[in-house]
């Protein structure tokens, strides 16, 4: 839709959409292994939109980590620090250091503090069994499918595609999407460039971290550091797209309280929209260079693997 409102074209809008799936069902694939082994759901793989655009960054971030000497070959999770340091890796205790953290930042009281640590403490135990529970459930349909397409498509491994919300049950995601709230409101304030004030998504926070949490392993500082680096990234482009976002709004009915207000979400500052959008813009020889670029990758990927 932003493709086709920046270049008033619909069939550029089109091939928008397919070459942003085509590269969306590629990152799926690529990551398909180590996604499952964080999971532990077997036959799985993200081909969500937003997931899927962060991987090439996270990749990317993940080999420079790798050249950092107290990073490299470190992994520094939930396991991992309960390991070495007993109880202080528990999810409860982790929940209440992020509460008591939370509660003094917002100045509050001996009871706010109590009541956060309380329930950021019950939502790092509770989160991850709602989530295995769901996983649990679609353990049967994921089978069924697999074998069916394999039965029909011989040869042939075949993922069940899934939302990013099936790493939400991983003590990363959940510690580093508490954590990135605060972060982001305070990205929000000081990023030059900037013009988003993040309100309803800030609940969604772990979301943008979800991909960060498979490619870094779980790593707790890798991810955290990936998520100020990405959410930096989405503030931006949520800011360049907001005139767009503002004008699907109004085509859709949609009105304003303040005059010359707009409004946009940080769901759109996904990075293979944003640069299908730009080269797009540039007219049919925008269009050569996605198509080019998007056929260039599905080859070098073609039977490659990112390692577990």
């Amino acid at each position: 839709t932003v493709v086709q409102l920046m270049t008033g074209s619909l069939i550029y809008g089109v091939l928008g959409a397919i070459c942003h799936a085509a590269l969306s069902l590629k990152m799926a694939d690529w990551t398909a292994k180590r996604v499952q082994n964080i999971v532990g759901l077997e036959g799985i793989s993200i081909p969500q939109g937003y997931g899927s655009s962060s991987v090439p960054l996270f990749v990317l971030l993940d080999a420079i980590y790798e050249k950092i000497p107290f990073m490299k070959g470190r992994n520094i999770d939930a396991q991992e620090i309960q390991k070495r340091y007993g109880m202080v890796g528990d999810p409860v205790i982790i929940g209440v250091v992020l509460g008591l953290i939370f509660g003094l930042a917002a100045g509050e009281g001996f009871k706010g503090c109590a009541t956060l640590m309380i329930t950021v403490a019950a939502i790092m135990v509770l989160f991850p069994r709602m989530i295995r529970l769901i996983v649990e459930g679609l353990m049967p349909i994921s089978d069924g499918a697999r074998k069916f397409f394999q039965k029909h498509f011989k040869g042939r491994e075949v993922f069940i595609g899934l939302d990013t919300a099936v790493t939400l049950g991983h003590p990363t995601t959940i510690a580093v999407g508490l954590l990135l709230i605060p972060i982001m409101l305070i990205l929000a304030s000081i990023l030059p460039g900037n013009k988003v004030l993040p309100l309803a998504d800030l609940p969604v926070a772990p979301f943008f971290i979800c991909m960060a949490t498979v490619i870094h392993r779980g790593d707790l500082i890798r991810t955290l550091l990936s998520g100020i680096i990405v959410m930096i990234t989405v503030l931006l482009i949520a800011t360049q797209f907001a005139p767009y976002f503002t004008d699907m709004a109004l085509k859709g009915g949609f009105s304003f309280a303040a005059e010359n207000a707009q409004i946009t979400a940080l769901s759109v500052g996904n990075m293979f929209g944003w640069s299908i959008s730009e080269l797009m813009s540039l007219g049919m020889i925008g269009v050569v260079i996605v198509v080019g670029i998007v056929a260039s990758i599905i080859l070098v990927l073609r039977k490659r693997e990112l390692p577990e």
